[in-house]
């Protein structure tokens, strides 16, 4: 972790300590950032593809964006999703910090997956009519609880989560990368016992 910090720290400044023109700097910090992200979706384990269209929809790669409920960075992690990893054990430091903040969000990303079963996501696409990615989106932006809940009909699912979900399938469908995420779902991953603890 310190050493991805350290390599953050130097690609950023980078830019600045040489001059480069801030539209120049903007694109070098995005490709950085993206980097990095692909870095941490491989670390962990999910598709990448679908970690940076999440990112694209939570933050538009800015890492100073906070959301309405405290959300923050580039992943919008919430405080209380934050401070549960910190007791597992899994993240530290602060998590406005880029790469604090793609990890906790890898994290959780993981965690969602690995959380639903086939038959969960089975019955998601025949009662919420959500594929497999719009069920992992919808869980990352709403909850994996409440989207099982939903499943087993005792709550609705909101429209905006529906159009976050979609919102995300669309960027996929933008990137090409619906073909990449198919072996990442459950059934075809295997579930990392140190993320999951």
């Amino acid at each position: 972790m310190a050493r991805t910090v350290l390599t953050w720290f130097f690609l950023m400044m980078a830019p600045t300590l040489i001059g480069l023109p801030v539209c120049a700097q903007t694109n070098l910090e995005e490709r950085t950032l993206k980097a990095m992200a692909e870095h941490m979706a491989a670390r962990y384990d999910i598709p990448f593809p679908l970690f940076s269209a999440i990112i694209t929809r939570e933050s538009g790669w800015r890492h100073d964006v906070r959301g309405s409920q405290g959300e923050v960075g580039l992943a919008q992690v919430h405080p209380k999703t934050f401070q549960r990893l910190q007791r597992q054990g899994l993240v530290k430091g602060d998590p406005t910090h880029p790469a604090t903040n793609l990890e906790a969000g890898a994290i959780y990303l993981r965690q969602v997956m690995s959380s639903f079963t086939e038959l969960e996501l089975a019955n998601a696409q025949a009662h919420l009519h959500l594929a497999p990615l719009e069920v992992f989106a919808a869980s990352y932006n709403w909850g994996p609880d409440n989207l099982k809940r939903a499943i087993l009909g005792f709550r609705m699912v909101p429209p905006s989560v529906r159009a976050y979900a979609r919102r995300i399938k669309a960027l996929l469908d933008e990137s090409k990368g619906s073909s990449d995420v198919s072996s990442s779902l459950p059934g075809h991953h295997h579930r990392d016992r140190e993320v999951m603890r």
